[in-house]
């Protein structure tokens, strides 16, 4: 979040500042006050921590008094943590500006403060900001907060000029503060590692994978500049004009196969209104909170670069939403990817126009949201805006993406499990040369990085101490990885371009042109986004098939290593151990599930809405096999994982490498050795979850 504020307050020295916060601490006689901030001089400057905390202590006699501590690390603050209360201790007779407008803000923010797992960082941008309001800001906020957010204060240089920043960074040394100059700021809030905020230019902006990747978090926020609120209100009031002077799609029309039928005003009033409730009708259960974020998110990027002629209110209500950690809860069943994600996306336009969905607060589903709980005003619907924020691709380019990243991921880690088990396994490294898969051979780049990724890790990353049972040619999927793996390499990297182009695309229609006004095409169609979230399909399930014939390899007894990944006592003086032969078979029971999802969902297109929508893309019912074809691939995944860790240890392999020893140590975390028959479906379940976090 951020707010503007001017303050006439002087910059203060050090001297000044400690005065100000011995008097900011006595306020009354019912607070007991400590007061100590280390260093002989009892400078603030030189304190390496300061711990600020208001608790409710109740002394003998039942008499109740606020206790205020400011001290060095040394207090213990977990003895306060449990009692911390919301509200500041510095008064005024009337508040500056400045800090009704912080007051007013966390007020409004308050359903996820104070608590560490929703919310780890809160960013203000403080132009013309003094150090006394930077110090007695950060004393708010810090109290607020309940200790459990970053906060990042960024004041603009005009402060900074009469204020070192490494002053009041060492006085906030080790707490939860953070206080920036302007520049450093936003280079980190905008790194790809931050998690702190996402600001959206709108207009010309391409979002690139390092912002898509945040969209989902609880910590990301949009803003809209000046730019985007100017382009939005012109492709408005355009719209708005051509409405009054012609006949416009959506504004005096009905809809899709109804457009002939031209309305009266009266007739028109509440029509964006009727649109969204009579295509709420979605079933099937809702996608998850991540998704439905992410598809808010999405649809704000489309709307922001001012070609789709929503009002500057509607848009600003869907920031404000997104921005509180609400979204509606998105109904999977019922859009075609044909004019967009219309019956999927409708509660999204009901719940800014002020009617209850079930939804997501902070990631906890609720059957009743409605965001006039929440302080935010109800947007009357007109123009083009129930349309402009239904008629698009955003929550199957959501799923489209999500799955994306989480395969990305998931590809990576199956590389490094495949190199262990083609050391365990003694392959023959021939089948990585360099001369073997150059683009000289085979003019094939995806072949040529699958064999360069293999071959590093195989002969840099793992020493062998046995002898192998190394064949002249291996299996097929051990000597053919780099001709197996790599067209799936070249096809993930194509069908994450089509995502990242979808994304930063007009799905809508009519677009409102700046120049010739509202122009009727097909942009909501989602053919590139159903053959892109196709082509994950298919990658997941061929990759899947390559994985479990290399676990069928290291349980069939035939490559140097035991029959099940388990030694038996050959007297039979022990019990019989089954070993890992049950993860071989969930491997393919899961596989052939996938093999059946791998189908392309847009061969299946039915004619639909008055036979107007006669070919369709079925994008969002592809997208959402795509995202269950990610699940299943990860358990696959983590089975192969914690065979491969099994056969290394079996086959006294070393791993030698960064990459393949912390990989392995991140299976052990939750697979561990079996040496008897044991039950492990509760740690693959647990890997499975870790693996699929993006």
């Amino acid at each position: 979040m951020g707010f503007a504020i001017k303050d006439e307050q002087p910059l203060l020295g050090t001297a000044t500042v400690k005065k100000w916060l011995q008097q900011m601490l006595v306020q009354s006689p019912d607070f007991i006050v400590t007061y100590k901030l280390g260093g002989d001089d009892h400078r603030v400057w030189t304190a390496k921590s300061i711990t600020i905390a208001v608790s409710n202590h109740v002394r003998s006699g039942s008499k109740t008094a606020r206790s205020v501590c400011l001290q060095t690390a040394e207090f213990d603050e977990a003895s306060w943590l449990s009692s911390v209360i919301a509200e500041g201790f510095v008064q005024y007779d009337e508040d500056p500006s400045w800090l009704k407008e912080a007051k007013a803000l966390l007020k409004q923010f308050k359903p996820f403060l104070g608590d560490e797992r929703k919310t780890s960082s809160i960013c203000f941008v403080i132009p013309d900001l003094g150090t006394f309001a930077v110090a007695e800001l950060a004393t708010l906020l810090y109290i607020n907060t309940k200790l459990s957010a970053d906060i990042h204060i960024a004041p603009v240089p005009t402060a900074l000029q009469a204020l070192p920043i490494q002053e009041l960074s060492t006085f906030f040394q080790n707490s939860k503060i953070q206080v920036f100059d302007s520049q450093s700021f936003l280079d980190e809030a905008l790194s790809p590692q931050s998690n702190s905020f996402l600001k959206f230019a709108g207009g010309e902006d391409q979002m690139e994978w390092r912002h898509i990747q945040r969209l989902p978090r609880l910590e990301s926020r949009i803003f809209l500049t000046e730019e985007t609120k100017k382009a939005c209100a012109k492709s408005h009031t355009t719209y708005l004009d051509s409405v009054a002077k012609t006949t416009v799609y959506g504004a005096s029309t009905g809809f899709g196969g109804n457009a002939g039928q031209e309305m009266s005003a009266t007739a028109r009033e509440g029509l964006q209104n009727r649109l969204c409730r009579y295509l709420d009708c979605g079933m099937g259960g809702y996608i998850d909170h991540e998704a439905s974020r992410m598809a808010m998110a999405l649809r704000i990027h489309v709307l922001a670069k001012g070609y789709s002629g929503i009002s500057l209110s509607c848009l600003e209500a869907l920031v404000a939403v997104y921005n509180l950690g609400i979204c509606p809860a998105l109904p999977k069943m019922g859009a075609l990817g044909a004019s967009g994600d219309l019956i999927t996306m409708a509660p999204m336009a009901l719940l800014i126009s002020g009617q209850s969905v079930p939804g997501y607060v902070l990631g906890e589903f609720k059957k009743d949201l409605c965001i006039e709980d929440f302080g935010i005003k109800p947007v009357t619907l007109g123009g083009k805006d129930a349309l402009a924020i239904m008629n698009g691709l955003s929550v199957a380019t959501a799923l489209g993406a999500l799955a994306f990243l989480r395969l990305q991921f998931i590809w990576d880690k199956s590389l490094h499990s495949t190199a262990i088990i083609f050391c365990a396994l003694g392959g023959n490294r021939d089948c990585l040369s360099a001369e073997v898969n150059s683009e000289k051979v085979r003019c094939f780049s995806g072949q040529k990085f699958i064999a360069e990724s293999l071959s590093q890790l195989v002969m840099h990353e793992a020493t062998i101490h046995r002898s192998s049972a190394r064949l002249l040619q291996d299996e097929y999927s051990i000597r053919c990885l780099p001709q197996v793996l790599g067209p799936l390499y070249e096809t993930l990297i194509q069908s994450g371009q089509w995502i990242a182009n979808e994304i930063n695309s007009i799905s809508d229609n009519p677009i409102v042109s700046p120049i010739n006004g509202p122009l009727s095409g097909g942009n909501f169609y989602g053919g590139y986004i159903c053959r892109a979230v196709e082509n994950l399909s298919w990658i997941s399930a061929k990759l899947a098939d390559c994985l479990e014939r290399q676990t069928f390899l290291l349980v069939d007894g035939k490559h140097d290593l035991p029959t099940n990944l388990i030694y038996n006592d050959p007297e039979g003086r022990l019990p019989y151990q089954h070993g890992l032969k049950g993860l071989h078979q969930l491997s393919s029971s899961l596989t052939m599930r996938m093999q059946h999802h791998a189908i392309p969902a847009s061969l299946f297109s039915r004619s639909s809405e008055i036979h107007n929508q006669d070919v369709v893309s079925n994008a969002m019912n592809a997208a959402l096999v795509c995202t269950e074809q990610t699940q299943l691939l990860a358990s696959i995944v983590v089975v192969h994982a914690a065979m491969a860790a099994q056969a290394s240890e079996l086959s006294e392999l070393i791993l030698e490498g960064e990459e393949l020893s912390s990989w392995y140590s991140s299976i052990r975390r939750f697979i561990p050795f079996v040496d008897e028959d044991r039950s492990l479906r509760e740690p693959l379940e647990r890997f499975a979850k870790e693996v699929l976090k993006i």
